[in-house]
């Protein structure tokens, strides 16, 4: 029996909990073992728990006026970034998602699939080798949270760290451009706070 470095709570978000001996090695879509722990660091986080709840109506007027989500689709993505904030990782299950937003998990997929597509999060796969099955996806929300980022500067929140301020301060064309490109096509530099894996 593995013991729980942490012990379960009845908040729902226990996935965090990390097995001391852990016997499976996690693997992600490429095949590439994960070697180091994936996640960004309490002190590179952009949005602190705090900072998110004290701007929660104006991410949420953010979601709906920039992105039109509907109310159920506004809570998925919150939820998101509450995990985020929280534990600077993200990877509860589609069916936890689903249960803690009060929403489908058709919605789940679909709001993920639009942040997917519109380069605000990315997915990656993980397995693991034995027994050779894929577990919960971890989303990386790089995009989402400098477009939060900025949506909130523009608001008169001020953030002080310096690696974000080119991000804040470049022409909104050349902003949006960076943001929707794809991954793949992206020519803009590494996000030092978001080079967890």
């Amino acid at each position: 029996m593995l013991k729980h470095s942490v012990k379960s709570n009845q908040n729902g978000m226990t996935h965090h909990n990390v097995p001391i001996h852990n016997k499976h090695k996690i693997v992600l879509s490429k095949g590439f073992p994960q070697m180091k722990r994936y996640g960004v660091s309490s002190s590179y986080r952009v949005l602190s728990p705090q900072k998110l709840f004290k701007c929660w109506d104006q991410v949420r007027r953010c979601l709906k006026e920039q992105h039109h989500f509907t109310p159920k689709e506004r809570e998925v993505v919150l939820l998101l970034l509450r995990y985020w904030v929280c534990y600077g990782m993200v990877y509860p299950k589609a069916e936890m998602i689903a249960e803690q937003a009060m929403c489908s998990i058709s919605t789940v997929w679909r709001v993920i699939a639009r942040l997917q597509d519109i380069n605000l999060v990315e997915v990656v796969n993980r397995f693991v080798i034995r027994p050779k099955a894929q577990i919960s996806n971890l989303y990386r929300l790089n995009g989402l949270i400098l477009m939060l980022a900025r949506f909130l500067a523009e608001h008169g929140i001020p953030f002080t760290e310096k690696w974000l301020t080119p991000f804040l301060t470049m022409p909104a064309r050349v902003f949006w451009t960076w943001i929707y490109q794809s991954a793949e096509a992206r020519a803009g530099p590494e996000l030092p706070a978001f080079q967890g894996i």
